[in-house]
């Protein structure tokens, strides 16, 4: 949609305090990564560190960048796990629907330390679950009905910008 369509509403308070300073991290500072097990300790091809190997948050995308990681990935995850292609190419068997929350700072894998075929999920604003929603219904269907998932998960966290709003 056009941004100039959007409704904005007053706030609530008539005089809001100021928003703290951002907390920038000191460079001395330990700064999360990807947990060891999941990264791909590759380089790029410009020789940099790998996307996974660089702090979360540090990294400013451009789509060919985003297809080059995902080349690079792809390869290496291959090379250490041979035929995994092969095997996911035939079908999944889940265990697990996680339905969580559509923020960029959460990864299902990462949180849930999965590979890939083992949790099939799905992520919305704020991992609403509404009788109306034909997309939330569609996926919930088909992972019970026809993937027999065994565990339907809801998963939120804190700090959430899509309860708040």
């Amino acid at each position: 949609r056009d941004a100039s369509n959007r409704h904005h509403h007053a706030p609530f308070f008539t005089k809001l305090p100021p928003p703290p300073p951002p907390r920038l991290p000191s460079p001395l500072t330990p700064q999360p990564t990807m947990p060891s097990h999941r990264r791909n300790s590759s380089t790029g091809t410009s020789g940099l560190p790998a996307v996974h190997d660089l702090p979360v948050g540090a990294c400013k995308l451009e789509p060919d960048a985003i297809l080059r990681n995902n080349n690079e990935w792809a390869t290496g995850y291959a090379r250490s796990n041979p035929g995994v292609f092969d095997r996911l190419a035939q079908g999944q068997k889940p265990k697990y629907l996680i339905i969580g929350c559509s923020d960029s700072r959460v990864s299902v894998s990462n949180m849930m330390g999965t590979e890939p075929g083992q949790v099939f999920a799905t992520r919305n604003i704020a991992n609403m679950v509404v009788n109306s929603d034909l997309n939330m219904m569609s996926v919930m269907q088909y992972a019970i009905e026809y993937l027999k998932v065994e565990h339907v998960i809801v998963c939120g966290h804190y700090g959430c910008g899509g309860v708040k709003a």
